[in-house]
């Protein structure tokens, strides 16, 4: 499968390339037309999800340039996912700073054809600039992409899916909402003195510290998977912040878990309903290796035909291939599977990149001021009774 320039993509790359920034525009005059020794770079190319600001297809090249924006907390941990997937697909990334073109062009050339050189395993003539080079990706495995894009069905009314394939973390336990708005709504109810800011840069950082270190260990429940989720905010905000937050642990468990509770026994209601129709379902998530333990400990047992999990397959969202390994365990084709979750970019567009029908679980978002294709999604749904 080609994932190069999907249509779902199209609008918003020809927006990119209209409303190109200035340090984008200056890079790209030296890049174009293989001016950089024969090498053929395509500006906002789509991959994916992600358009990339330049794409050398011959040597599988992303040079993505950063400015402040990408500065934050939140928008480091989106930078990581989407250089994850890349890397999954057999892409290098390279980073520059906005102020390494502007400030110094000819530098920035240089450290973009010594990376070359590194994939390559060239010798470079050139007199050695300062700093470390950067390093290429170590790729690995053996993924290609061959054939033509699929086209998302319509479902045009027709409402018969063979199979499906849910989410969980925001999907089955959270009612379509965010986990950073639901975990913030109950600082908010227990009064923790902290601002929405401090938390956002708090779940952050716990969040990329779970994904980085084997803290929640496969024999860990929900709630003690939510109690060392809180233990890393709590104390990031008491040592970055100095806030007083010692005291809030046990009450922000309380709530949190209480709340999971009723929309897990919401969701379960409803699967119980698909699975008396004869459908068969997956779950795809991305967890930490003891999925299958929350599952039990909520009540879910039985209702999945197969289990796929982001720690136990080696490969996470947006990664179409995951879909891809639901939709083998279901038995069926793509177009007669229904994929539903919570996230366009991780849920709704990789399943249609692979051909499924989708339904997006539109809930409280973690940034609402983004802009959301909803032209996306085949179905929309704010209650998981939607589908029956």
């Amino acid at each position: 499968m080609n994932y190069s320039n999907h249509p779902m993509t199209k609008d918003f790359r020809h927006q990119l390339r209209h409303d190109e920034t200035p340090t984008e525009r200056m890079l790209w005059k030296h890049l174009q037309n293989k001016q950089l020794d024969g090498y053929r770079f395509r500006q906002q190319h789509g991959f994916g999800p992600y358009v990339l600001d330049f794409y050398c297809p011959s040597i599988r090249l992303c040079i993505e340039l950063d400015g402040s924006v990408h500065d934050s907390a939140e928008q480091q941990q989106k930078d990581e996912e989407r250089t994850e997937f890349l890397r999954q697909n057999r892409i290098h990334v390279l980073r520059l700073r906005n102020e390494e073109v502007e400030e110094d062009v000819e530098g920035a050339l240089e450290k973009i054809w010594r990376f070359i050189k590194r994939l390559e395993g060239a010798s470079h003539p050139l007199t050695k600039v300062s700093g470390s080079d950067p390093q290429p990706t170590n790729l690995g495995g053996s993924w290609e992409h061959a054939g033509s894009d699929p086209q998302p069905p319509n479902l045009g009314g027709s409402w018969t899916p063979q199979g499906f394939i849910f989410d969980y973390g925001g999907t089955l336990d959270t009612g379509g909402n965010h986990w950073g708005k639901v975990l913030w709504h109950a600082y908010e109810r227990q009064r923790v003195p902290v601002s929405e800011q401090q938390f956002r840069d708090a779940y952050v950082h716990g969040e990329r510290t779970l994904g980085r270190n084997p803290i929640i260990q496969p024999s860990f429940t929900f709630r003690r998977t939510l109690a060392e989720k809180l233990r890393l905010q709590l104390d990031y905000l008491r040592t970055v912040y100095d806030c007083p937050t010692e005291t809030y642990a046990s009450a922000l468990l309380d709530d949190v878990y209480t709340q999971t509770q009723e929309h897990t026994r919401h969701s379960i209601e409803v699967l119980r309903q698909l699975k008396a129709q004869g459908k068969p379902m997956v779950l795809v998530s991305n967890f930490y290796g003891n999925v299958g333990v929350v599952l039990h400990e909520f009540g879910f047992d039985g209702l999945f035909d197969s289990i796929v999990e982001s720690a136990v397959v080696g490969v996470r969202k947006p990664d179409p291939r995951i879909f891809q390994l639901g939709v083998d365990a279901l038995g069926l084709q793509p177009q007669e599977v229904v994929v539903v979750g919570d996230s366009i970019d991780k849920d709704i567009v990789p399943a249609h990149a692979i051909g499924c029908q989708t339904v997006w679980y539109e809930g409280e978002p973690w940034d609402a001021s983004a802009a959301v294709d909803r032209t996306i999604p085949d179905l929309i749904i704010n209650d998981l009774e939607q589908l029956l």
